[in-house]
């Protein structure tokens, strides 16, 4: 494939996980690794895409929304206890 294809594919994961991050609750009821995927494929895209500025955003938004979702991942399993 072309690099550019892969920048298409990695811009189409990064909305695809905003989406599904703000999605309703029965979506994330189904799986909670489906953001963790879409955001791994987005990033391993942003990787193999264009070389230059369009890559270093993509993988820094890909990065900050993964470090996002596993902030609020553990939170929600081992921030919200009863002590």
């Amino acid at each position: 494939m072309q690099r550019k294809n892969f920048t298409y594919l990695s811009i189409t994961f990064l909305f695809l996980t905003l989406l599904i991050g703000l999605a309703p609750q029965y979506i994330l009821e189904i799986s909670l690794t489906i953001p963790f995927i879409s955001v791994i494929l987005g990033l391993l895209f942003a990787f193999l895409g264009i070389k230059g500025p369009t890559r270093m955003i993509l993988v820094v938004l890909n990065s900050f929304i993964l470090v996002v979702f596993i902030w609020i991942y553990l939170m929600a399993f081992y921030g919200f206890n009863e002590p």
